[in-house]
């Protein structure tokens, strides 16, 4: 299956960014072996990379930098993508998720674990049979009782 992988990311002189993720091909895990993106139009990064996917797509962005070891991390939990094998191509445009962003704040444990506590909802089956082609949103905001 290829996937094409899209971050936007303003990076400084001698950065470069790289998807890491669970699969081989994403490294394993492993920053070492994790895929260099290539720079796109403005402060986008992208990749295309073939995946021999046989369940869901779990990754996550990170920046390294040619004049140090030190690597870049997003923040939360890494990113998980239900791979559907009917479809040839998957398109995956993300955003960077910054540790220093102040919305952040309410994604840490005494809110999600204490305010914002909810009770589960049943899970959805999706039936991808119906069409061809799917767009999945999945956009990212904080819900305030």
């Amino acid at each position: 299956m290829k996937v094409k992988f899209v971050v936007g990311y303003r990076t400084h002189w001698g950065q470069h960014v790289y998807v890491l993720g669970k699969d081989k091909e994403l490294g394993s895990w492993d920053a070492d072996q994790a895929m260099k993106m290539h720079p796109g139009s403005g402060e986008l990064w992208e990749l295309d990379v073939d995946l021999n996917v046989n369940s869901d797509i779990e990754y996550t962005y990170i920046i390294k930098s040619e004049n140090s070891s030190e690597i870049i991390g997003e923040f939360g939990e890494p990113r998980v993508i239900s791979a559907n094998k009917q479809f040839n191509t998957i398109y995956l445009r993300d955003y960077w998720r910054s540790v220093q962003a102040s919305e952040n704040n309410l994604l840490t444990a005494p809110f999600m674990k204490a305010f914002f506590t909810r009770d589960k909802p049943e899970p959805q089956t999706i039936n991808y049979q119906k069409k061809e082609r799917y767009i999945r949103l999945q956009p990212r905001a904080e819900r305030l009782r």
